[in-house]
């Protein structure tokens, strides 16, 4: 069993999202955090979990998103419950090969990600990084030294309900996105009226880079 108190965990970097993250540091105040949810947000998200590469599918769209992002000046990070580590599914090897390949495609056209964290852990751990709760969050926040302002103007992108009150506790704005399990509680209605619905990933990018966030 993986101690709680090990949480969160750190998926290794590439070359240049060591140097993206180290530029992100340097800077303070007036930043942009664009933080996602993986599974439903990034690739499609099996019923049996995303347990190697192989099985790893990337939604339509993402990685262009995440160019843009990039581009728009956003500091994107990624924060996902991993409990297939956790079952015993798959290793943590296995999933650092998942995130560094994910890493490198969004590279290969312009695109960054900084920190990817994640929980290993099973629902009724315990664990205070696990998704509702806002740890994994705030571990973001914590390494980058966000700021009030910065982390009320940040976004998190989830496709749960899980994510909205993780996003929620920590607070920053919330979006959910229609892909993975979003489109299931749209239908239902029972999305609170602060988060805003978008299609997919490509479509929040493109309303976040022409608005100004307050």
């Amino acid at each position: 069993m993986i101690p709680t108190s090990e949480c969160p965990f750190r998926s290794p970097h590439s070359e240049r999202s060591i140097k993206y993250v180290e530029k992100a540091l340097q800077r303070r105040g007036g930043r942009k955090f664009l933080l996602l949810d993986r599974d439903g947000v990034v690739n499609h998200d099996p019923d049996n979990y995303v347990k190697n590469l192989s099985e790893f599918q990337l939604l339509d769209g993402v990685l262009e998103a995440i160019a843009k992002a990039t581009r728009f000046g956003w500091i994107v990070n990624i924060c996902t419950n991993q409990p297939g580590v956790g079952k015993e599914l798959m290793s943590q090897a296995d999933l650092n090969e998942i995130h560094m390949y994910l890493r490198r495609r969004a590279e290969d056209i312009g695109g960054n990600i900084g920190e990817i964290y994640y929980c290993p852990h099973q629902h009724g751990s315990g664990c205070v990084c696990r998704k509702p709760q806002p740890g994994l969050l705030y571990a973001i926040g914590k390494q980058f030294n966000m700021t009030q302002d910065e982390i009320r103007n940040a976004w998190f992108v989830g496709d749960h309900l899980r994510d909205i009150c993780a996003g929620q506790a920590f607070g920053c704005n919330v979006a959910l996105v229609e892909t993975g399990h979003g489109h299931t509680f749209v239908e239902s209605g029972n999305i609170p009226e602060s988060v805003i619905v978008f299609r997919d990933l490509n479509e929040l990018v493109d309303s976040l880079g022409v608005t100004q966030v307050e």
